[in-house]
């Protein structure tokens, strides 16, 4: 009767760790809807020449930040979606862009928020990164974007971002990018300040807008005969 009872509980422990186990792997599997829809991308005839758009306004973006007194960019999901299938999906470039295991990234722009998801890893134990972003421009500061985190998750299973902040930071202040948080209502929030490296900025980033499939950027370069606009180090105005 002992050695029955124990082959009993023994069964029930394997089949409750078995069944943990599959919903754990449908957990981790699971893919948001925003990010199937925007991979369905890679099936749009047009995909090249959106990819090629994107790439033009880019650098024509980058030209005018450098040399016109005032410079306006916007950027439309479907071609930036366009571009990370042509240039990350189907090709070897990927390596110049991301870590190897970062694959597949896709956007979805709406109003005020931005939802960004990727694929980790490789094979049937790979899962879909994503992200739900809110993003503002400090009142106070010059060239401060704020980014509070909504979600962040593996598959349907939400992570933390506690082991991600130093190397975030550490990455973004190699390219004068400076980055601090704090967290309001809750959600962690990333204070982002460029040109963090420089006693005078040499631009100015005056809109920061994000409506459903487009997100739009707008800014002047700064006269440098004009004073230095001070950098104050404190919290950030949230956004209404």
């Amino acid at each position: 009767m002992a050695r029955l009872s124990l082959y009993l509980a023994l069964a029930t422990f394997l089949s409750l760790l078995l069944i943990g186990g599959v919903i754990l792997y449908s957990i981790i599997r699971h893919e948001p809807n925003f990010y199937k829809t925007a991979l369905l991308v890679a099936n749009d005839p047009n995909k090249s020449d959106k990819s090629k758009e994107f790439t033009s306004e880019c650098f024509e973006f980058v030209g005018a930040v450098g040399t016109e007194k005032e410079w306006y960019a916007q950027f439309k999901e479907d071609q930036i979606n366009s571009f990370f299938s042509e240039e990350l999906d189907e090709t070897g470039n990927k390596n110049k862009y991301f870590p190897n295991y970062i694959r597949a990234p896709r956007i979805c722009l709406e109003p005020d928020r931005l939802r960004l998801g990727f694929r980790w890893g490789e094979g049937k134990l790979s899962t879909i990164v994503s992200a739900e972003l809110k993003l503002w421009l400090a009142k106070d500061e010059p060239n401060v974007i704020a980014i509070q985190v909504y979600s962040l998750k593996a598959g349907a299973l939400p992570i933390s971002l506690l082991s991600m902040f130093d190397k975030i930071s550490d990455t973004a202040r190699q390219n004068g990018i400076e980055i601090s948080w704090y967290r309001h209502q809750g959600k962690p929030v990333a204070v982002v300040r460029f040109q963090a490296d420089q006693p005078r900025p040499t631009m100015l980033l005056q809109a920061l807008e994000i409506e459903r499939g487009f997100l739009t950027l707008r800014g002047k370069n700064m006269d440098s005969n004009r004073p230095e606009i001070p950098i104050a180090n404190k919290q950030v105005s949230s956004a209404n």
